[in-house]
């Protein structure tokens, strides 16, 4: 389980170094979400959660990720009560139709899901 969401976490990375390449990309994208997208959102969001919840136990960091699946499990899950009018003034609050917000913000979220890939990888053997 944690190789799969070490593949789930770089593909996530991916996304959001296309995103800073391109910042543009992020209000294009925002433009077009409909209720589908929002589902297809909150399903991604509650199996990371899964996942990480799952490899949580042959982690470096296993109560991190086990707090960390939680809470993607539970924003998946409310997710859908917010709604994609919501989600766009959510979004238009935080980064308006600044191109450099998002330029600063993409880093901050590529730095946390490098957080969890370090937090996934295997727990060292103690010796002694």
């Amino acid at each position: 389980m944690r190789r799969l969401a070490l593949v789930f976490v770089s593909l996530i990375i991916v996304m959001l170094i296309a995103v800073l390449a391109r910042p543009e990309m992020l209000f294009q994208f925002m433009e077009s979400v409909t209720p589908g997208w929002l589902y297809g959102a909150a399903a991604i969001r509650v199996t990371l959660g899964v996942l990480l919840f799952g490899a949580a136990r042959s982690a470096r960091m296993p109560r991190t990720l086990k707090v960390l699946g939680v809470l993607f499990i539970l924003g998946g899950l409310g997710l859908p009560f917010v709604g994609v009018d919501d989600i766009r003034a959510i979004v238009d609050a935080i980064y308006g139709q600044d191109l450099n917000v998002v330029r600063v913000g993409m880093p901050i979220g590529i730095a946390f899901f490098l957080f969890i890939v370090y937090a996934l990888t295997p727990r060292r053997e103690q010796k002694g």
